[in-house]
């Protein structure tokens, strides 16, 4: 399983991990075979991308504690890039911000809507991965 970016995606391919909205509804399930609607759909969601099977591999089943967790994350990042969005609309596209959060135990500083978009590709939402900053 590899993290594909939206540019990348293609008809035919597989998911290898559920994809979720802001609201935590299931949209596409692990396994599910994209469709030109599908990536289409995926692209205009606002996502950066989702992980993707290779093509001889099997899914995986997942529990119901992981898919939980995969939904919360989900739900948070897009609140979180929601959120960061409506604050750079606010100033203005050119300027520049200085956000501070806590991640985990980790102080982040993002500076723009780029760094902002390099930092979720970290993390699962199909925006990506449950491995730590």
């Amino acid at each position: 399983m590899k993290f594909i970016r939206n540019e990348e995606l293609k008809k035919g391919m597989r998911l290898g991990r559920p994809v979720y909205n802001k609201s935590g509804v299931l949209l596409y399930d692990i396994n599910t075979k994209l469709t030109r609607q599908g990536v289409n759909s995926i692209k205009n969601f606002g996502l950066l991308g989702v992980y993707i099977l290779e093509p001889t591999e099997p899914a995986q089943e997942m529990s119901e504690e992981d898919r939980e967790f995969e939904r919360f994350q989900a739900m948070s990042v897009l609140a979180l890039k929601e959120q960061l969005d409506m604050i750079i609309d606010h100033k203005g596209a050119h300027s520049l911000i200085k956000k501070e959060s806590v991640v985990g135990s980790q102080q982040v500083g993002w500076e723009s809507r780029a760094e902002w978009n390099r930092l979720c590709s970290y993390s699962s939402l199909s925006l990506v991965s449950t491995s730590p900053l």
